[in-house]
C-alpha cells in the first residue's frame, strides 16, 4: 500500500510538472504571436503614384500597407499608398469600383497595381494550358 501511494505521488508531482509546462510554452508562443503582430512596418505613403520613385515617402510605425486603385482601366484614376492601423472593410459599391491590397509585410505597397489586376488571369491561364495538355495527350488517337 505504500509503494501505491509513493508511486501515485510521483506521477501527480510528474503531471504537475508537465501541466505547467504546457502552460509555460503556450504563454511563451501567445507572447512570440502577439510580439510578431505588434511590430511596425514600414510603408510607402503617397496620393497619385502608379510608380514608386526615390522621392516617394516612407512612413514607419505601421501596423499594415494599403494600396488603393481603381479596376476601371478606360478611365484610370489615382493611385494611393498609405500607412494603416488595420485593413479597411469595403462595401460592395466600393469594391466594385476599386481595389484594395492590404498586407504586412516592409514596403509591400510597392508593387504595381497591373501585376495584381493581371494574376488571376495568368493563373487560370496557366491551370487551363496544363489541364488542356494533360487531357489532349491522354485522349489523343495516335496514327501508325
Amino acid at each position: 500500500m505504500l509503494r501505491y501511494v509513493v508511486l501515485r505521488q510521483d506521477y501527480e508531482f510528474k503531471h504537475h510538472i508537465y501541466m505547467n509546462y504546457f502552460t509555460l510554452c503556450t504563454c511563451l508562443l501567445l507572447i512570440v504571436i502577439s510580439a510578431k503582430e505588434l511590430h511596425s512596418i514600414l510603408c510607402y505613403v503617397c496620393d497619385n503614384c502608379p510608380k514608386i520613385t526615390n522621392s516617394t515617402k516612407v512612413q514607419s510605425n505601421c501596423r499594415r500597407c494599403l494600396l488603393n486603385y481603381p479596376i476601371n482601366t478606360t478611365h484610370p484614376g489615382t493611385v494611393k499608398r498609405s500607412c494603416v492601423q488595420s485593413c479597411p472593410l469595403v462595401t460592395w459599391s466600393a469594391f466594385r469600383k476599386q481595389k484594395m491590397v492590404c498586407c504586412k509585410k516592409d514596403l509591400c505597397n510597392s508593387v504595381d497595381k497591373q501585376t495584381h489586376t493581371n494574376l488571376f488571369f495568368v493563373s487560370a491561364l496557366s491551370v487551363f494550358v496544363i489541364a488542356y495538355s494533360f487531357i489532349s495527350d491522354k485522349f489523343c488517337l495516335k496514327i501508325d
